[in-house]
């Protein structure tokens, strides 16, 4: 599932789209989300997007919430 969480004003948005229903069985990716999704899982990997001062390069980070993403992450390493 996806959702364009820049399109949302309110966490009564957020909660009319039921995006916890199906959690277990379902990967969700929200771009733009902070502030708004955080609560539906402790477990979960934010991208964090940035573009360096030249315009040119860019950078993406991974960041892991819960022990079990930490972990799945540091494989990859």
């Amino acid at each position: 599932m996806h959702v364009d969480a820049y399109r949302l004003r309110s966490l009564a948005e957020v909660d009319d789209l039921d995006l916890d229903v199906d959690l277990t069985d379902s990967v969700l990716a929200v771009e733009w989300g902070a502030g708004l999704v955080e609560q539906f899982t402790d477990s979960r990997v934010e991208v964090q997007l940035t573009i360096a001062t030249d315009g040119e390069q860019r950078c993406a980070v991974l960041v892991p919430y819960g022990a079990d993403w930490a972990a799945r992450l540091q494989k990859l390493g």
